[in-house]
């Protein structure tokens, strides 16, 4: 948060204690421990897709894409996401390669 306002000096020497420390933290990285993986079972036309997605309807769509099959004949299963981060927003990485085999 940023104020543009005020009186810093005027602050701390109307303070009644003042804190002069510095505070370090090691780097933290957005990472989800579990992979970027998904699970496609293909019976003909229809599949039924296990991922870790928070997004499954958007999922949905990304497989029928990939898979060039309509929406309706996939079936998505989300499995537990342990973070939830915008890297899981997506399992099209997850899919390039089965796109590629059919």
């Amino acid at each position: 948060m940023v104020a543009k306002d005020g009186d810093l000096q005027k602050g701390a020497q109307e303070s009644h204690t003042l804190f002069d420390t510095t505070y370090l933290n090691d780097y933290v990285a957005h990472a989800p421990m579990e992979p970027h993986a998904a699970v496609v079972s293909l019976e003909g036309n229809k599949a039924r897709v296990w991922a870790s997605t928070q997004t499954p309807f958007m999922a949905k769509e990304e497989v029928a894409k990939e898979l060039g099959i309509p929406a309706k004949d996939v079936r998505i299963m989300p499995v537990y996401v342990g973070a939830v981060s915008a890297a899981k927003a997506t399992i099209a990485r997850s899919l390039r390669r089965l796109a590629a085999q059919r």
